[in-house]
């Protein structure tokens, strides 16, 4: 068996079990929860609180009480530090031939996040959190708010693409990735802050 087939199995088998284990602790089989989530809990669950342990940090003295953070990227002075700029983790993107063919609906978009972000860090994580889905703060409420103070600062606070970012996202992914390193990216061709520029907060209280 090669390699590729031998990982393919190996993901259908983990796929099949994260299958049954949500099945079997949501669904009754006649009549009867299998895996009663009081004991088993379920993977999507899971999943949320191992992320809210490592968003917020509380993981890390359990893991090694002896780890000393050398640059939290979490922070923009430290981010800064190791990319030699703004570090863009997310963005609105999508074709160009789409944005050139409904440039209105690019700009309702772009508005939207911007307005957004001008909210986010014109309230207290108090006032966000007070604003989420109950089931997606969960039960634990504090543990969900301090994710959220240390999440908001990542948070750009005008919408737009710090050119210096940009270079260095094609830095990372060059490393890791022989073909990027080699395509001769022009990376100033591959954004633009015109709908940004263009985009006015409502003050949406």
């Amino acid at each position: 068996m090669s390699r590729i087939a031998l990982l393919l199995l190996q993901a259908g088998v983990a796929i099949v079990s994260v299958a049954l284990w949500c099945a079997l602790t949501t669904y009754p089989v006649f009549g009867t929860i299998l895996l009663p989530p009081f004991f088993f809990s379920n993977p999507l669950d899971v999943a949320s609180q191992v992320v809210d342990w490592f968003v917020s940090g509380v993981i890390w003295k359990h893991l090694c009480k002896d780890i000393k953070i050398l640059s939290d990227t979490r922070t923009q002075k430290d981010t800064q530090a190791v990319f030699g700029g703004d570090y863009p983790g997310g963005a609105l993107y999508t074709k160009a031939d789409w944005i050139d063919k409904h440039p209105k609906e690019t700009q309702g978009l772009t508005t939207a996040i911007v307005n957004t972000l001008a909210w986010i860090h014109s309230h207290s994580p108090e006032e966000v959190m007070a604003k989420m889905p109950q089931n997606l703060v969960g039960p634990d409420k504090a543990g969900y708010l301090s994710a959220l103070k240390n999440t908001i600062p990542m948070y750009s606070t005008t919408g737009k693409m710090d050119p210096k970012g940009a270079e260095a996202v094609l830095a990372v992914f060059s490393l890791s990735s022989p073909e990027v390193a080699k395509a001769n990216i022009d990376v100033t061709k591959t954004y633009t802050n015109k709908f940004v520029d263009a985009a006015k907060t409502t003050g949406v209280k």
